[in-house]
């Protein structure tokens, strides 16, 4: 299952989309904001026993809405395209698992 969480740098305001693949292990996050570049980190609880994830980031702020500029994939699993601009994303991306599967590629 893919994830999309919204974020906003705390210094310069600029949005980002955490888009990361939910697995069987806690995720790090370790990032820097594109513009700022103020570094942005915590991780990301899988807790596979309760069926439950949260967050817990420090140098951003969780925002409600899908306004972005960037877009960070995260997974402890998969391989991963680290950092795009909202520009570079496709309307249909594939996920991670997808991406790794070449059954999926065309």
């Amino acid at each position: 299952m893919v994830v999309n969480s919204y974020y906003e740098c705390e210094y310069c305001k600029t949005k980002l989309r955490l888009r990361y693949q939910v697995g069987y292990f806690d995720i790090p996050v370790n990032i820097y904001c594109p513009k700022c570049n103020s570094h942005i980190s915590g991780s990301i609880f899988i807790d596979n026993d309760n069926i439950s994830i949260s967050e817990n980031l420090i140098g951003a702020i969780k925002v409600s809405h899908e306004d972005y500029e960037y877009v960070y994939e995260l997974s402890t699993e998969f391989l991963v395209d680290k950092c795009k601009t909202k520009e570079e994303t496709k309307p249909f991306d594939l996920t991670m698992f997808m991406r790794s599967n070449p059954v999926f590629r065309f």
